[in-house]
């Protein structure tokens, strides 16, 4: 359930390197907390991951910009921009003054991407019950990432999101999904088929 998608560069010199300022940043708590509405905590997933870092050219040279890229994953009745806020204005209010009394042109560049709506079925959902029954299990959950689901609910059309494996097993070193799993998959699209054939 990914809703927008970031990235931030910040510029210093010698003493307040631009890694430095990054662990400063992924290091704050404040920016993995709960909403006033309790909808940002999903799973046991981060609901703010960093996924990529880049800066600097060697382990002997002090690095002068970095960039990384990370992600909100929330429930649709979350403030949109609830995260984003928080982190501008620890950017604005506590890191640029520190970075530009080393550095004056030392700056921090936030840049929107891609967002997906975060997708929650509405009550009663067809697509739903159709998954439980055809899958035998009594209720649905969230999960923490990013699908198609929200657009298509949007436009109108029920939807579920239902497949074999463990999200705590995929986008990892060594990523797989169980053998059992793909069975219960051939299982419920053999299901599937005939429900929608009868």
């Amino acid at each position: 359930m990914c809703q927008k998608r970031t990235s931030a560069l910040t510029r210093a010199r010698e003493d307040l390197s631009a890694q430095n300022i990054l662990v400063c940043v992924i290091g704050q708590e404040q920016f993995r907390g709960r909403p006033p509405n309790g909808a940002l905590k999903l799973t046991r997933r981060d609901p703010v991951p960093v996924g990529t870092i880049k800066g600097g050219t060697a382990p002997n040279i002090v690095p002068n910009t970095c960039e990384f890229y990370w992600q909100v994953r929330s429930l649709p009745d979350a403030e949109p921009d609830f995260v984003l806020k928080r982190f501008k204005a620890y950017a604005e209010q506590t890191l640029l003054p520190r970075m530009q009394r080393v550095a004056p042109t030392a700056s921090i560049e936030i840049q929107g991407r891609e967002s997906v709506p975060a997708f929650l079925a509405k009550p009663g959902s067809v697509a739903v019950s159709l998954a439980l029954a055809l899958t035998g299990a009594n209720a649905a959950s969230t999960v923490s990432y990013g699908t198609e689901a929200g657009l298509f609910e949007e436009a109108g059309c029920p939807t579920v999101i239902c497949g074999p494996g463990d999200i705590e097993q995929a986008h990892v070193a060594d990523e797989f999904v169980e053998t059992a799993q793909l069975d219960a998959c051939m299982s419920f699209l053999s299901k599937l088929a005939e429900k929608l054939s009868s």
